[in-house]
């Protein structure tokens, strides 16, 4: 802390040669250190956001589609003629990741990309609503699941952050 507090003072004693009142430095030292959390802030996002992406192919969450595949056969026919679940699970997951990739890399994301991030999976694909009541019967289906809606909503936060 005493370090952060020195070079808070050399900072200030650089900048702000003329003006020496308390108030103005109680002021300067908050609005530094409020920029050194939100800096150590975006860090944490970062290692947080890499490490969930590592997770999100979870061989398990795809085992659990395929059994959603074979007690609800009928109603996903019915569904969703063109695509199958699994290839539509399998596409939510790549943009999941591939959005966070552009949010990592800084790069821009669309208005359309993040009108998605604030999307969970059953109303990115509302045929499969009726399987909202049978997630939890599905763990890791469930788990994944989960963890995509951190990872979206930790990419809306961290672009909050990074726009103010």
């Amino acid at each position: 802390m005493m370090k952060h507090l020195n070079q808070v003072r050399q900072i200030w004693e650089a900048r702000n040669v003329t003006i020496k009142s308390a108030e103005s430095y109680i002021v300067f030292s908050y609005e530094y250190v409020l920029r050194f959390v939100k800096a150590e802030n975006q860090v944490n996002i970062v290692n947080q956001l890499l490490e969930w992406s590592q997770l999100l192919f979870d061989k398990k969450s795809f085992q659990d589609i395929e059994r959603i595949e074979q007690r609800f056969e009928n109603e996903l026919i019915k569904a969703d003629e063109e695509m199958d679940i699994e290839m539509n699970w399998d596409n939510y997951l790549q943009r999941t990741y591939y959005i966070t990739g552009k949010v990592l890399a800084g790069r821009t994301i669309n208005k359309e990309e993040i009108e998605w991030l604030k999307q969970s999976f059953f109303e990115d694909f509302p045929n499969y609503l009726f399987l909202l009541n049978y997630t939890k019967d599905y763990e890791s289906f469930f788990q994944t699941n989960k963890l995509v809606q951190k990872i979206k909503m930790t990419n809306l936060y961290y672009l909050y952050i990074e726009k103010s």
